[in-house]
């Protein structure tokens, strides 16, 4: 029989394991974002190839501008991933709404 903190460790490091494999996943997917013209962009911006793998920290980790102009982009679905970014071009695209809420560092948009 195991004694309670015995368990009590193997529970917290569990939860660790589990918290850590969540963050090293890949959200690069259609999932995340929908848009195949905006994915495309972001691919650019995180300096992967097309269906390249990141991660959410690499995302958050991410800085400068997200340039997509002119792409026939109608959502921006996923750009709460990228809360280190500090430019944002999305002009002449077919948006109809856009949340900004998740990017604080955002200093400089077009849309």
């Amino acid at each position: 029989m195991r004694s309670p903190l015995i368990t009590a460790v193997v529970l917290v490091c569990a939860a660790l394991f589990a918290t850590c494999a969540a963050q090293a996943q890949n959200i690069n997917t259609a999932a995340n974002f929908p848009d195949a013209n905006f994915r495309a962009a972001v691919e650019v911006f995180m300096g992967v190839p097309p269906g390249g793998s990141f991660t959410a920290v690499d995302a958050a980790a991410k800085t400068g501008t997200l340039s997509a102009r002119s792409r026939g982009i109608t959502t921006a679905t996923g750009l709460s991933f990228f809360t280190g970014m500090q430019g944002l071009d999305l002009s002449v695209n077919n948006l109809t709404s856009i949340d900004l809420s998740n990017n604080p560092a955002l200093t400089s948009v077009d849309i």
